[in-house]
């Protein structure tokens, strides 16, 4: 199941906030106005994070890497459909550092030609 497992990767690994994901910019801010709040509060949010991180990468190797079953030999890889269905939340955690200025509808008048 190589295509599920590489989504799975890509889903787990924005999960955990690194960069350039859109999760990474939360929780940059949102941990920087804990710390500058309240340290403590900071540190517990912080370790909070390193938590969730630390099961995310567990959760990953145990689904992925995990002993084979015999209920797993008849199951095929993700057909086209469910590709189809799950691209949309695999591709949007990088839509964010794109332009998104040519996705919103502009009247010609306030683009100056008119």
């Amino acid at each position: 199941m190589p295509v599920f497992v590489c989504i799975m990767l890509i889903l787990s690994l924005t999960n955990m906030g690194i960069p350039l994901s859109c999760n990474f910019v939360g929780e940059f801010f949102s941990l920087l106005a804990a710390v500058e709040y309240n340290l403590g509060l900071g540190v517990l949010a912080t370790s909070g994070m390193v938590w969730s991180a630390a099961y995310s990468l567990y959760l990953y190797n145990r689904i992925s890497f995990g002993a084979a079953s015999n209920y797993l030999l008849y199951i095929r890889d993700l057909n086209r459909r469910e590709v189809l269905a799950i691209s949309p939340f695999s591709n949007s955690p990088f839509v964010r550092f794109w332009n998104i200025s040519f996705c919103t509808y502009r009247p010609y008048k306030e683009w100056g030609y008119l």
